[in-house]
């Protein structure tokens, strides 16, 4: 192999590997980079409260209408105010639940249902902002 060929291989190599790479984020663009049923389907119903995990956890769609007695954490100071939108544990936002109003997201513990960003449980961890 002479030195030209070499160097018309080595075009040819990097112009197709060039190529190559350009198309990985448009098949990120269409969707195509993994087949439809690798990734879970998301939730589009509010999660039910009286759900096991639910109540374990004493999650409402309300912080008001946590049971303090049963969740003391929910009066604890240094949460006050803190609701699913603040929580850590909070994912999007800007979500609607088939039949209800207002702001809803995803929540790592809860994978079954959406839950209200006014919403708490006793596993509330805020953000560090």
């Amino acid at each position: 192999m002479n030195e030209k060929q070499f160097a018309s291989g080595r075009r040819a190599f990097l112009k197709k590997s060039l190529l190559t790479l350009s198309a990985v984020p448009l098949l990120k663009l269409v969707g195509l980079n993994t087949p439809a049923f690798a990734q879970p389907a998301a939730p589009t119903k509010a999660l039910d409260e009286s759900d096991p995990m639910a109540k374990t956890m004493g999650y409402h769609h309300d912080v008001t209408k946590v049971d303090a007695t049963q969740f003391p954490r929910v009066k604890d100071p240094s949460i006050a105010g803190g609701n699913c939108s603040s929580c850590m544990l909070f994912q999007g936002g800007g979500l609607k639940a088939e039949g209800q109003t207002g702001d809803w997201g995803r929540c790592t513990l809860f994978q079954n249902g959406l839950v209200n960003s006014k919403g708490w449980c006793n596993s509330y961890a805020k953000k560090v902002a």
